[in-house]
């Protein structure tokens, strides 16, 4: 049956600050989390960026963490 099925679903939280992921299994319990805090830069005053590719390590990061809680 198809409700008998191991599937998982990760969800993925990308704050301003944070970067959030939880494992969920198919009766909705949670197996696995991690977080990560983005880094923010200044370059100027009143004016701040985020490193694309910053960010895409830390969410990686985050998700291969939340995972290997399960």
């Amino acid at each position: 049956m198809a409700g008998d099925s191991l599937g998982y679903i990760a969800a993925l939280d990308i704050g301003t600050t944070t970067i959030r992921c939880q494992i969920i299994d198919n009766r909705g319990s949670c197996k696995g989390s991690s977080f990560d805090k983005i880094n923010l830069h200044y370059p100027d005053p009143g004016s701040v960026e985020i490193d694309p590719d910053e960010l895409w390590e830390s969410v990686v990061l985050t998700v291969l963490n939340a995972i290997k809680g399960t």
